[in-house]
């Protein structure tokens, strides 16, 4: 992990305020409670609010786990 660039992620859902995540990520990767989150762009990786959901321009992820792409 690169801890100059990494960054705790806000989630959101709905009309829901804003939480942190269990994703972290870095100018390289994703982390999902510290374990790498493989396939995952960190640039375009997004938390979303229901659970351990979140998103890139490419793949759904819950958890480290890819689900959809």
């Amino acid at each position: 992990m690169d801890y100059e660039t990494a960054e705790i992620l806000m989630s959101h859902f709905k009309n829901e305020p804003e939480k942190w995540s269990d994703y972290i990520k870095d100018k390289n990767s994703v982390y999902f409670q510290n374990k790498l989150v493989q396939d995952a762009d960190s640039k375009t990786f997004k938390a979303d609010g229901a659970g351990a959901f979140g998103h890139d321009d490419k793949f759904m992820f819950i958890g480290e786990k890819t689900m959809v792409q």
